[in-house]
């Protein structure tokens, strides 16, 4: 019987087996069909565009289940249990795990995206950071949380400017003087400001 030295697809170790053979043992064989179910599957709950097959344009929308924050869902299996769809896309088409400390970070800003091309990975900071670079940071009025609205600063601004107190000023809008006063220092609501936090501002 001829015997061929052949290299399992699954667990990459070099055999020799009959030239029918194409994994090292069965555990492998079930392992890798199993992979690549799990891959089909995966790619049959994503809407691709019609472009070239690696399309850097396009978001490929998740069509499965979407957590509260937008982000897709995917039921690997049994083993590994669900995961963010986009971070499995990631790791599916460079064929490696993405470090547990780092966050999968969209260039498009669109949670429910998985073009892998449009997936990045990014510690936490670096993820706050260009969202704000983009513009797609929830600040000011934008927050869900806020009390206060972009051109509420800039009454505070005009009525700080006619003597009234940062306490009287912090009642007619239900918040702190604390927070008056960190609107004024520049270290919330920067956006909002028509001057610079680096500029210096007596009030």
């Amino acid at each position: 019987m001829l015997l061929l030295s052949r290299l399992c697809p699954q667990c990459h170790t070099i055999f020799f087996r009959h030239k029918r053979y194409q994994y090292c043992s069965m555990q492998c064989a079930h392992r890798h069909r199993s992979i690549a179910s799990t891959i089909q599957r995966f790619s049959n709950k994503i809407s691709k565009c019609s472009h070239l097959p690696y399309c850097i344009y396009c978001c490929w929308t998740w069509n499965g289940t979407l957590n509260r924050k937008g982000y897709g869902v995917f039921y690997v299996n049994a083993e590994i249990g669900p995961c963010l769809a986009h971070r499995y896309a990631w790791e599916t088409w460079n064929g490696i795990t993405m470090p547990s400390n780092r966050h999968a970070a969209h260039y498009c800003h669109t949670p429910s995206c998985c073009n892998p091309l449009h997936i990045h990975p990014a510690t936490a900071l670096e993820n706050v950071h260009e969202s704000i670079r983009d513009n797609r940071h929830s600040y000011g009025s934008r927050n869900g949380h806020s009390k206060i609205t972009e051109n509420d600063i800039l009454t505070i601004l005009s009525m700080v400017l006619n003597g009234i107190s940062q306490t009287d000023i912090s009642h007619c809008f239900n918040i702190t003087p604390t927070r008056i006063s960190s609107i004024l220092n520049g270290k919330s609501w920067k956006k909002a400001l028509p001057y610079s936090s680096e500029e210096e501002k007596n009030f």
